[in-house]
Formats: C-alpha cells, sequence, structure tokens
C-alpha cells in the first residue's frame, strides 16, 4: 500500500509538471529548474568552486538575523528558494537534468513526511484510517500541489514532522524533542513566515495539554488574545509590528502580475484596512473563484476543489461530535490552519496561488476535522479496501 501511494504522488508531480508546461511558457519550475541548470556549469569548470557555493553560499546572514523586521523578510522568503534550487541542483546531478526524473527525488521526501503527518493521526485513531488515508494523501488539491517541484511539498513534510514530534512528545519518546527541533527549523528555512505562525500554537498546545485545559474553550481564548496582541503590540513594540509584516507580505504579491488575479484592500498598518480585507480574504480562500467570472478550465477545476473542500469543511463542522472534544491534539490544527487561511487570504491576491498554498493545509485541517466528526465509511468499503489490501 505505502509504495502505491508514493507512485500515487509520483504520477500526480509528473501531471503537475505536464499541465504546466503545456498551460504557461514560465513558472516557478521551470525557473527553479533553469536557475539549477545554470549553477550546475560551475561543475565542469571548477567543481571545488561549485560545491564550496553550493554547500556553504546562504547569502548575507549576519545582517538578517532580526526575523521580525519587515524589511529582512525578503531574505528569509529568498532563503526558502536559495535552499529549493540547490535540492533540484543535486537532483539534476543524480538524473542528469531530467526534470520528470527529479519528481521521484522531490517525492521521496515530500512523501516521508506525508507519511508522518499521516501517523500523527493514526497513532491515536486507528478506527478512522481509511478516511484518514484519504484526506491526508488523496484530496485532488493536495495530491496535485502536494507532489509538485514546488515548496509546497517541502512545507507538507514540515508539518508532518512537526505534528508527529509534538504528538510524540506526550509518550515521552526520545526523538521527539529532535524530531520537533528539526520540523520547526526545517519550516523555518522553507517558509520562515510559517514558522512564526505555528510557534505560539505549539506553545499553547502544550500549556493546554499540562494544565488540562478545555481546549475548545481555551484556542477560543487563545485566538482573540493573539488577535488583540496582533493588532496592539506594533503600538508598544514599534520594531516589532506584525500589521506591518502582513502587509509588507500583501505588497510583495500586489507587485506580481498573475492571469487569475482578483481585487484586495490594500493594507496600510492600520486596524480600519484589515477590517476592510478581511471579508475579501475569507471570500477568496473559501469561495473563489466564482462560476462564470473567468471562462478557462484550469480555473473552473479550482473552483470545482475550492468549492468541494469548503462544502466538506462546513459540513463536517456541523458534524463535530461532543466527546471528541476533549482532546488538543486535534483543535491545535484546526486553529492553526483557520489562521493561516485568513493570512493566505490577507496576502495573496491570485487564486491560482491561494489554490496551491493551501493545499498543504488542508491536509493537516480536513482530517483534524473527520476525527471530530467521527466521520465512518460505510462497514461494505471498509471490507472491500481491506480485502484489496490483502
Amino acid at each position: 500500500m505505502i509504495s502505491g501511494i508514493f507512485l500515487l504522488k509520483v504520477v500526480a508531480g509528473c501531471v503537475n509538471l505536464l499541465v504546466y508546461n503545456r498551460i504557461y511558457s514560465e513558472s516557478d519550475m521551470s525557473f527553479y529548474h533553469w536557475y539549477s541548470l545554470v549553477d550546475l556549469q560551475l561543475l565542469s569548470t571548477d567543481p571545488t568552486g561549485f560545491f564550496q557555493e553550493w554547500l556553504l553560499n546562504w547569502g548575507d546572514l549576519s545582517h538578517h538575523l532580526n526575523i521580525f523586521k519587515p524589511g529582512n523578510a525578503v531574505y528569509w522568503t529568498d532563503l526558502g528558494r536559495q535552499f529549493h534550487v540547490k535540492f533540484m541542483t543535486l537532483c539534476n546531478i543524480l538524473s542528469f537534468g531530467h526534470l520528470y526524473v527529479n519528481v521521484i527525488f522531490f517525492n521521496f521526501f515530500f512523501f516521508l513526511g506525508q507519511l508522518l503527518l499521516y501517523k500523527a493521526f493514526y497513532t491515536k485513531y486507528r478506527e478512522d484510517k481509511w478516511l484518514l488515508l484519504f484526506t491526508v494523501f488523496a484530496i485532488p488539491t493536495v495530491l496535485f500541489w502536494c507532489s509538485s517541484i514546488n515548496k509546497d511539498g517541502w512545507v507538507m513534510a514540515a508539518l508532518g514532522i512537526i505534528l508527529y514530534s509534538a504528538n510524540s512528545l506526550k509518550e515521552k519518546r526520545k526523538s521527539a524533542m529532535p524530531g520537533l527541533v528539526l520540523g520547526l527549523f526545517f519550516l523555518f528555512i522553507v517558509r520562515y513566515f510559517y514558522f512564526m505562525l505555528i510557534v505560539p500554537v505549539l506553545l499553547f498546545w502544550f500549556i493546554i495539554e499540562y494544565f488540562r485545559l478545555k481546549p475548545l474553550l481555551a484556542y477560543t481564548i487563545f485566538t482573540a488574545l493573539s488577535m488583540v496582541l496582533f493588532f496592539s503590540i506594533g503600538l508598544l513594540f514599534p520594531q516589532f509590528n506584525p500589521m506591518q509584516i502582513i502587509a509588507h507580505k500583501q505588497a510583495e504579491f500586489l507587485t506580481l502580475q498573475g492571469g487569475s488575479n482578483m481585487y484586495l484592500p490594500v493594507l496600510d498598518f492600520t486596524l480600519k484596512s484589515y477590517f476592510q480585507a478581511i471579508p475579501y480574504a475569507l471570500d477568496h480562500v473559501f469561495f473563489q473563484p466564482h462560476p462564470g467570472i473567468y471562462n478557462k478550465w484550469v480555473i473552473y477545476l479550482a473552483m470545482l476543489g475550492t468549492w468541494t473542500e469548503t462544502l466538506l469543511i462546513i459540513w463536517l463542522f456541523l458534524k463535530i461530535k461532543k466527546y471528541r472534544l476533549s482532546d488538543p491534539f486535534l483543535w491545535g490544527p484546526v486553529f492553526f490552519v483557520l489562521i493561516i487561511y485568513v493570512v493566505i487570504g490577507l496576502t495573496v491576491p491570485n487564486i491560482g496561488a491561494i489554490v496551491r498554498y493551501k493545499s498543504e493545509f488542508t491536509a493537516l485541517l480536513i482530517p483534524a476535522l473527520v476525527v471530530l466528526s467521527d466521520a465512518k465509511l460505510p462497514a461494505k468499503w471498509e471490507r472491500q479496501l481491506e480485502s484489496w489490501i490483502k
């Protein structure tokens, strides 16, 4: 079964590559590949210089240590791109520059992280294994985007390591803390912005576990306090202004021109601008694209995926069982992903980019809601699946 799922991811990654090569003359994947091949030109003429550049050159780290300074955001964002290109370079050495072969190398690591994400849920709720298997690996948007040669797969892998390791801390496994540190460090490298959002959620998760608080009430209070701090802490500490960080992130995306850009109010570091933008953010994340606006088949596919996931999320929320409310392991991912969704909506004005950036978090949210709602496959289906595996 494991080999079959891995093969499915490789096929999905190849389909993603084929679609992008046919539709777009330029994409992130083609840019990373081209950039990597340029780097490889040095290997034949100066192998020592190549390996020094490849292993040791990560830019001017010493002048960008303050990760909370908005001006340093460009460096830390570029660090994730550097890591991705350097791994692409290693893949190109092994594959002799064949991009479709590189899909296998990338998905080997993506799959391991995704498998840890599945195990984090499965070890606690084994009776839900088939639905967990589907929602972690086979939701179409997750399968399509988290199997492609993009940084989304790395984020998925980091989230899998973090969630599995954090859950293992309760069982006092020796590898739990090193695994958690590794996962957080890896997330910091590939998408430092997500690292800044997940750390407070993890800390609060541990507080809930230690003091045995009611998770739903505790996370609700935590979210309310986080919103108050988000809008007020900049007044006390001007050098650390979260509103400014989000606004700078939005400004980066607004300078990019895409084929499916949407109107998004510009954030100007004021409370009013955020309240004006939040309704648009929620609409973009949960309901865009609207039917009939864009006459492209890829947009219709994006619309089908978005609306199906939104309806599924709403249905699962309505089906949540009272006897599952007391598990903070489940509520942590739910609150974290909802926060991430709002941030993505506030910063990204492009339909295609939103669908892609959401995908790795959808594979975190929906499995948690499946367990919270105690959703079940028909017994006949489960028996049939078991017989196929045997």
